[in-house]
């Protein structure tokens, strides 16, 4: 077995100008993997911001849909930033905290 990724942002559509997942997960009511990258990045508590370090984390979910992905996607970004909240976490040594930046990518993972 060779899993190999299909991002989202590279579907194509078909000739009934549905895209292939779309049309998939209304005639397919199983769950499909997605690798979701989400990105965080440091805000510092004290003194001056003159640079931001970026944290990607890539999670394995699992949805019915791209919708479903992308969503859940979406709640983990904020999950991470809620859960950063009085963690005592520093950058160069200096206070700070995570705050979720956004769902970078999303790739369904296939096998071929």
């Amino acid at each position: 077995m060779n899993t190999q990724f299909k991002y989202i942002s590279d579907v194509m559509e078909n000739q009934d100008g549905q895209d292939e997942n779309t049309k998939m997960s209304n005639t397919d009511e199983a769950s499909r993997w997605y690798a979701a990258h989400i990105l965080l990045y440091s805000e510092f508590l004290d003194g001056i911001q003159d640079y931001y370090n970026v944290w990607e984390n890539i999670y394995l979910i699992s949805a019915r849909s791209v919708d479903e992905a992308y969503s859940k996607a979406d709640e983990i970004g904020q999950l991470e930033e809620k859960a950063d909240k009085d963690s005592g976490h520093t950058c160069d040594d200096r206070p700070a905290r995570w705050l979720f930046a956004g769902v970078r990518r999303l790739a369904e993972c296939i096998d071929v």
